[in-house]
């Protein structure tokens, strides 16, 4: 196993995948060459190539080739359930998107896990960056994650197949206000 570069100059993790994109115009040409039509990105609520391509380079998600060689995207889904000792549990009520409009999601905290990321790591960035929630009061209970593996076509990929790799981490919440 060789964990210098031949050259020397550069540096590199031989523990994580590296995310790996295509530019606007390479994505379009690598999806051509795959027999998946890029003309359907952009158009009826499907993502366009620009928002894939960031997917792609930020390594939220992947693509691989199945067995029989057609496009498979890859994604791992970090979905918290927060419960406060008394039964309430955190639920993710809207979303603001990027362009200012509002997104009804009443749904359990998630995000996708980046490929260079621990999913408990992705799980703290949810209750921080997206719930606002102080990290020193969430307990993860590490020994009872769940994993369900979906696959399907996705709509807002153009019919795209995704295989969704979902990890359910439940969490507890506690109020420093009514602690006793």
């Amino acid at each position: 196993m060789q964990l210098r570069s031949k050259r020397g100059k550069h540096e590199f993790s031989a523990l994580v995948s590296p995310p790996i994109g295509f530019d606007e115009e390479g994505l379009h040409e690598f999806l051509e060459a795959n027999n998946v039509n890029p003309d359907k990105f952009g158009k009826d609520g499907v993502k366009t190539l620009q928002e894939f391509s960031e997917e792609l380079v930020k390594g939220e998600a992947t693509l691989t080739r199945q067995p029989d060689g057609t496009l498979i995207r890859l994604v791992d889904v970090t979905i918290v359930k927060a419960m406060k000792p008394n039964g309430e549990i955190l639920v993710e009520m809207q979303e603001t998107q990027k362009d200012g409009t509002v997104k009804q999601t009443k749904r359990l905290p998630a995000t996708k896990r980046r490929y260079d990321e621990n999913m408990f790591w992705a799980a703290h960035r949810v209750l921080t960056h997206v719930m606002n929630v102080n990290e020193n009061l969430v307990f993860f209970d590490h020994s009872n994650v769940t994993c369900e593996k979906v696959t399907k076509d996705s709509k807002q990929y153009a019919g795209l197949p995704t295989r969704y790799t979902r990890y359910f981490i439940p969490a507890t919440v506690y109020d420093p206000e009514n602690s006793s």
